[in-house]
């Protein structure tokens, strides 16, 4: 089979069942809309009379029981948690005046608060909304529960009230009773809160007067226990300070000389080491008058011996024995050094010995007295401090005295005219108009409601409906090659056209375009050489499987094909009287039963290149002349004549004859009506075609109706605009065969 030129270059484009799955299984956006167009009116009519059915509810609710509120207000002072001791009020926050707003909503709106209403109002007892609910002892306190309401203003001090009643001037008087009730008890709160903070005021106050006697009752007795001159209210060190700095001074002098002393004695001691003498030993030594006198002895005999040795000469014997002489006188001043020596140095280190003994006994004497003067200033000292804080203790407590004075005196005043935490800002008006039911909330409720319930209608109606209607079906359930789409033959019907024939008879109308569509999308879905034989099949009757037949044979033979028509339906056949034949009918039947050869029973239309082949009459037994050898030869024979031959076969889940015939084919195509064939049944037929390894090329999608919100609405006026044929085409097709094939079965 040869292909339009570019076609083959597009082959590998072929539709696959893994592709056409990979669009997904959920709703587009428009598909959404096309549903919701399709089903309009069903939306409208469920919008109406639900707003209707609102409206005149409403109507009779307000004849029968109509709700009037009163309003009021009531306003929160906020005291906020004051310290009663210090008097001090903590800034307030717009949390803390929220919770206040919100506490004080949830004290109206409490059953005690309700109860206390019921009880000591006895405005209330005399309305008509309270003698309808006194026969049930509970019933009151219920229906005010549900019919008063409380709310905090957000951000405010306010709180808004309200009361419903079926009356506009009792739902007033209740209103009035309830904030008067309200009113009465924040003012018995206040009076108590007043009465008990001032007794807590006064008994703080008693406490701080004995804490404050007894404090200065110490203070007497502190100065009693100093007994320091000037008194402890002094600042400076008195007589004490001046006496510890005298012996501080002596105790630093004694020091002093302590270390002086000890240091002669170690230079005294250095001396004796290092010379054997000191050098105050050494000028005692050179002052002595025994010293000097035999230093003077010597220096005489010197002087004489200097004269005897001019004259006389060193031996002499005179000279001799005044050597002797001076001898004796020198040794005589050594020993007498010797003696002043020993004498000098012990008296000199028993003196420094003396002085410094002497000396560390009158520091320790002075050392013991400042050590008692240092206690005695530290008990002073502390008294002292003793004394100044007890003196701001006192101080601090008068304070405090005096402003629990002012609280008093405050808190007084305040329980003359308490202070209120709430109090009513205004009382309750008088309704003028229902305020249940409206108008205003019902008709957009009756709406909103209508629109709701349609549209989960709509929606649970397209869940429901499980026949095949769109393509995005076929790719979501079916997984298959869509071929292509044929549409609803209605609005363009006339008596003297043939559906099957239509692309044909009329090639420019929009039906005779899609079977060329499909024709092209078939070139597309496999090989040449695997589409030489086509079974054409659906899973019902009705579906308009022949059409598709006829039609798609056309349009091939209008190609320059040579195509042969096998009608297969034995038991439903429709192809003689869509083509008429003269003398005895001669079909598929004769040829397998061998009553007479293939070329008897193949006979020509008007159509150029098409021939077509009957079922002939009915065997008893089909599927046995189906499954044939003879049925083999026939379709093989028949591929060196034609270039496709396209087997109109009964429906596949009606009899089992399309099954054989499928294995005798190279494809199958499927017929699917759209609105009217469940998607559970397709998939099962390509199921048990599968089954059977039988390739299924694709889906035809037949009688798509072209309205609003579906599919071909758009298509047809593009179309018709576009080849300008749209008036021609609709003057000549027929309107007696709308919704109807040859063979009693559904047209596309």
């Amino acid at each position: 089979m040869s292909l339009p030129a570019g076609m083959d270059k597009l082959m590998a484009r072929k539709i696959s069942p893994t592709a056409a799955s990979s669009a997904g299984t959920t709703f587009t956006f428009h598909e959404v809309v096309g549903m919701l167009r399709r089903r309009m009116w069903l939306i409208i009519i469920l919008t109406v009379l639900m707003t209707v059915i609102f409206g005149v509810v409403c109507f009779f609710w307000q004849r029968t029981n109509p709700k009037y509120t009163s309003t009021g207000l009531i306003r929160c002072n906020m005291p906020g948690q004051e310290n009663i001791l210090l008097g001090i009020s903590p800034i307030m926050r717009s949390d803390i005046i929220s919770l206040q707003t919100q506490n004080q909503a949830m004290f109206l709106g409490s059953e005690y608060f309700l109860s206390q209403v019921l009880r000591n109002r006895d405005k209330i007892k005399s309305t008509d909304w309270y003698k309808q609910r006194q026969d049930d002892p509970g019933k009151p306190i219920r229906d005010l529960g549900k019919s008063f309401t409380a709310s905090p203003g957000r951000n405010t001090q306010f709180v808004q009230v309200y009361m419903q009643a079926n009356s506009k001037v009792e739902a007033k008087v209740i209103l009035d009773e309830i904030l008067e009730q309200f009113r009465q008890t924040m003012k018995d709160n206040a009076e108590g809160d007043a009465r008990a903070k001032l007794q807590t005021l006064n008994n703080e106050k008693n406490k701080l007067d004995r804490e404050i006697l007894s404090k200065k009752g110490n203070l007497a007795t502190l100065r009693e226990q100093a007994n320091v001159p000037g008194g402890l209210e002094r600042s400076g060190g008195g007589m004490v300070m001046e006496e510890l700095r005298a012996i501080m001074l002596e105790k630093l002098t004694l020091e002093a000389q302590i270390k002086k002393t000890m240091l002669d004695l170690q230079t005294l001691q250095k001396e004796v080491q290092d010379n054997g003498v000191s050098g105050a030993v050494t000028a005692a030594i050179n002052n002595d008058p025994t010293v000097l006198r035999y230093q003077a002895q010597l220096m005489a005999f010197q002087t004489h011996l200097d004269g005897l040795m001019d004259r006389l000469g060193p031996e002499h014997q005179e000279v001799q024995k005044i050597r002797t002489l001076m001898d004796s006188i020198s040794e005589q001043i050594r020993q007498r050094e010797l003696q002043l020596q020993q004498q000098y140095s012990n008296v000199e280190q028993t003196m420094l010995e003396k002085e410094i003994a002497s000396l560390q006994a009158e520091y320790e004497r002075v050392a013991a007295q400042h050590e008692a003067l240092l206690s005695r200033q530290s008990d002073v000292d502390k008294k002292r401090a003793e004394y100044i804080q007890l003196q701001a203790e006192i101080e601090d407590m008068q304070q405090r005295v005096e402003r629990f004075d002012d609280q008093i005196n405050g808190y007084q005043m305040r329980l003359d005219n308490p202070k209120l935490e709430a109090d009513v800002e205004s009382r309750g008006t008088e309704p003028r108009f229902i305020s249940f039911p409206r108008y205003e909330m019902f008709i957009p409720g009756g709406i909103f409601l209508g629109i709701m319930l349609s549209l989960g209608l709509v929606f649970l109606l397209e869940f429901l409906d499980d026949s095949i209607k769109t393509p995005s079906d076929i790719v979501k359930h079916l997984h298959v090659p869509m071929l292509g789409m044929v549409p609803e033959y209605n609005e363009l019907d006339r008596d003297d056209v043939e559906i099957a024939k239509i692309t044909y008879i009329h090639p420019q109308a929009m039906i005779s375009e899609s079977f060329r569509q499909i024709r092209t999308n078939l070139y597309y879905s496999a090989p040449a050489e695997n589409m030489r034989t086509l079974l054409v099949t659906s899973c019902s009757a009705g579906c308009g499987k022949t059409s598709t037949v006829v039609n798609l044979a056309i349009t091939l033979a209008m190609e320059g094909k040579r195509v042969l028509v096998v009608d297969a339906n034995f038991r439903k056949s429709a192809i003689n009287r869509l083509f008429s034949q003269e003398g005895a009918p001669r079909g598929l039947s004769n040829i397998l039963s061998g009553q007479s050869p293939a070329a008897e029973a193949i006979r020509k239309t008007e159509i150029e290149g098409l021939d077509v082949m009957d079922a002939g009459p009915e065997p008893p037994n089909p599927s046995v002349l189906l499954n044939s050898k003879r049925m083999k030869t026939f379709m093989e024979s028949q591929k060196s004549y034609y270039d496709h031959v396209i087997i109109d076969g009964p429906p596949s889940l009606v009899v089992a004859d399309a099954r054989i015939l499928a294995d005798w084919t190279d494809g199958t195509i499927i017929v699917v009506h759209a609105g009217d064939t469940s998607r559970g049944i397709v998939q099962r037929l390509i199921r048990e075609l599968r089954t059977d390894k039988v390739q299924v090329l694709g889906v035809v999608l037949n009688s798509v109706r072209p309205q609003k919100g579906g599919y071909f609405r758009k298509s047809y006026e593009t179309y018709y605009d576009y080849v300008g044929h749209r008036e021609t085409a609709s003057a000549t097709l027929p309107a007696g065969n709308a919704g109807k094939d040859v063979g009693n079965e559904k047209t596309s």
